[in-house]
This record gives C-alpha cells, sequence and structure tokens, in this order.
C-alpha cells in the first residue's frame, strides 16, 4: 500500500452526514475510504472525458475539418433523435 498523507478538509453538513452515514452502516470502515471512493470515481470520470475527445470528438472535428460537406443538418440529428427516443418509449 502506497504511503498515506493527511489532508483535513471541510465539508457542507449534508456531505458529512453522508460519509458518517456510509460508515455506520459498515459500507466503509472509515471516512477516508468513502472520500477515496469519490475521489476514485472523479479519476474515472475525467479519464474516460479524456479518451472521449481523444477518440471520439477530436476525429469528428478532423473529419468536419477535411469535409465540412459531411456534416449531418441540425435538422436532421433532431429528427434521428426524436425517432431514438419513440422507439425507447413503452407503448401504451
Amino acid at each position: 500500500m502506497p504511503p498515506s498523507r493527511t489532508l483535513q478538509v471541510s465539508l457542507p453538513e449534508d456531505a458529512h452526514e453522508f460519509v458518517q452515514e456510509k460508515v455506520s452502516s459498515g459500507e466503509y470502515s472509515s471516512a477516508s475510504e468513502v472520500l477515496l471512493s469519490g475521489i476514485e470515481l472523479l479519476r474515472e470520470e475525467e479519464e474516460g472525458r479524456a479518451r472521449w475527445e481523444r477518440d471520439v470528438l477530436v476525429p469528428s472535428i478532423q473529419r468536419f475539418d477535411a469535409d465540412p460537406q459531411s456534416a449531418i443538418p441540425l435538422e436532421q440529428v433532431v429528427r434521428n433523435l426524436e425517432e431514438r427516443r419513440r422507439k425507447r418509449e413503452p407503448s401504451a
């Protein structure tokens, strides 16, 4: 296990209560574990966003820059999204 360092933090009352509830329930053994779990989730989210930017967003922008006519018109995007929404809605 890597060495640990102490960091003093201040939390809003509701966040403090949330951390305490997680520890009291036995889900986590300490407040540090709760906060580390949150930090890990944040790290994963940021890494996922960076991967999306690198693997999806940047190539899309590059394709558009190379061929602006390849863009889908906004009206078509809206129609596509509406169709997807309709397919997901349960039949009444």
